[in-house]
């Protein structure tokens, strides 16, 4: 190499490096940036940790979406997968392999199970995979272990509350097709497949209305925390409206059955705010956007080991309380609401890092000064 290229070279390189130095700051005040809104906290988490840069938080720079439109679409892909078949798997279970109607939860729980169980053995190694290609190409900072990465301040107590929500998500989402299919004297509401499909479309159209109208304004207002503090409230008595309705179509009652039941599903649809909270919690207490691969695949393990454990456990709870008769079959109810008021008490030991507090409107005075 002629000694003008090795100039020429050398001149490149600290081009680049001088180039780094600038997107450097910007980066570090992106991660550190509190979550303010929905929106936003979409868009750090995504620049953050797939290459879009902010400037000052506000204004996007670069961001590919056509990346983000591939990732919703796989995205897609597992609950397809996972929830098509609710509405038909109990009278599957029950006609083909003549399972009486009280029994139908044993298997129903262990189906969905397995599926999770799965996806668990694969987690882990996945997001470590992401992690140290990520560092390898974007980071000088030294590889966080997973032991290490639980001892980080707040950590621990997020990744509690990440996954005390989910498996509240994952004890109701299991049991309650079960719940509409049971016949209405063993504890259920005795409704058809076809009917199961409209609820639980119903119910998904609800949450696409909380999570895009409702959600963005209500945590530019309140913040993560006291999001999920709403949350925690809403879910004990979301919960406790499913066996009232039982009691109201066993007395015959069936207009305000029909009047409850429906409005109970889509306001208690609001409690899935709760998983976009949590996951914000999780971005805001990541010790580093190196490290953020690594910890959200630990997380999404213990989901897996959770969603691969509780809908059969929840299913077969709920069939022991149908079967037996205990509490008039809503044995599973019950459980499940003292488990919700637990969620109450979890929430309160969200770290400060990780509350995503609104940000303090300026006073007139102040903003006139700094207009001046």
């Amino acid at each position: 190499m002629s000694p003008s290229s090795s100039r020429s070279q050398q001149g490149d390189d600290r081009s680049l490096s001088r180039a780094n130095d600038e997107w450097a700051p910007l980066l570090k005040a992106a991660t550190s940036a509190p979550l303010a809104e929905a929106g936003e906290a979409e868009v750090l988490a995504y620049g953050t940790h797939h290459g879009a840069q902010l400037e000052g938080g506000d204004e996007l720079k670069t961001l590919d979406f056509s990346q983000i439109f591939l990732l919703c679409y796989t995205r897609l892909v597992e609950p397809v997968a996972f929830f098509s078949i609710f509405p038909y798997i109990n009278l599957m279970i029950e006609k083909t392999g003549g399972v009486a109607k009280e029994d139908v939860g044993f298997y129903s729980g262990l189906i969905e199970s397995l599926f999770s169980a799965t996806q668990m053995c694969v987690m882990i190694f996945w997001g470590r995979t992401l992690h140290v290609h990520q560092s390898a190409k974007t980071s000088a900072e030294p590889t966080m272990t997973t032991w290490e990465l639980i001892k980080y301040p707040g950590v621990a107590k997020v990744m509690l509350i990440y996954n005390y929500c989910m498996l509240l998500a994952f004890a109701f989402t299991a049991a309650f097709p079960v719940f509409m299919y049971t016949p209405i004297n063993l504890g259920g509401l005795g409704l058809s497949p076809k009917w199961i499909s409209v609820f639980m479309a119903i119910g998904g159209l609800a949450q696409a209305f909380w999570l895009l109208v409702v959600f963005p304004p209500l945590h530019k207002r309140i913040g993560t925390g006291g999001l999920l503090k709403f949350n925690a409230f809403i879910w004990p008595i979301f919960f406790a409206i499913d066996p009232i309705c039982n009691i109201l179509l066993r007395h015959g009652l069936k207009v305000p059955f029909w009047i409850l039941f429906p409005f109970s599903n889509i306001f208690g649809s609001s409690v899935a705010m709760a998983f976009t909270g949590v996951q914000l919690a999780l971005n805001d207490i990541s010790p580093s956007h190196e490290s953020f691969g690594t910890l959200n695949a630990l997380v999404l393990a213990l989901q897996s080991g959770i969603r691969a454990i509780f809908p059969a456990a929840s299913t077969s709870l709920y069939a022991i309380g149908v079967k037996y008769q205990i509490l008039l079959g809503q044995l599973f109810w019950v459980v499940l609401v003292l488990v919700a008021i637990g969620f109450n008490f979890v929430t309160r030991l969200l770290p400060e890092k990780a509350q995503g507090r609104p940000k303090p409107k300026p006073k007139p005075s102040q903003q006139g000064d700094d207009e001046a």
